[in-house]
């Protein structure tokens, strides 16, 4: 009987970790409507009393509730830190255009815009492996 509780214990423990993890695989739901799901869940799997299933529904909202303002400030947070490297590149480049001749200038620039285009490809090359492994591929496979 121990050995029950601690499996189901353990069980438990290893769908709260992981239900973040499968939350972003899948369509957003709003709080109330996952945390309803998720408590019917563990309800029927924990043998929950009503009252547990409640409370339970109720943390998971709390949760998913934090867990939107966390994202919500690291969103925000992210774009500030965008936008000061924006502005330390810009302040680069004007330094540099002010240190190069009318030829230099032209040479960088063309150089910057090839720079440009062949990150983008990078990108667009490792979007398209990183779909293509979410989707069960194989490394090497690509």
């Amino acid at each position: 009987m121990k050995l029950f509780k601690n499996a189901t214990l353990t069980l438990a423990v290893i769908m709260l970790l992981t239900t973040a993890a499968l939350a972003q695989d899948r369509k957003r739901e709003n709080s109330e409507t996952w945390g309803d799901k998720r408590a019917e869940k563990m309800k029927t799997e924990l043998a929950l009393s009503d009252a547990q299933a409640e409370e339970f529904k109720k943390l998971d909202v709390e949760r998913a509730e934090k867990y939107k303002s966390m994202r919500a400030e690291m969103k925000a947070e992210r774009s500030k830190r965008w936008e000061e490297m924006k502005a330390v590149n810009e302040a680069y480049n004007a330094q540099v255009l002010a240190l190069l001749n009318e030829e230099q200038k032209d040479k960088y620039e063309t150089l910057k815009a090839e720079r440009k285009l062949k990150m983008k490809d990078k990108m667009k090359d490792g979007k398209k492996k990183r779909n293509y492994h979410r989707k069960g591929g194989k490394k090497g496979d690509s």
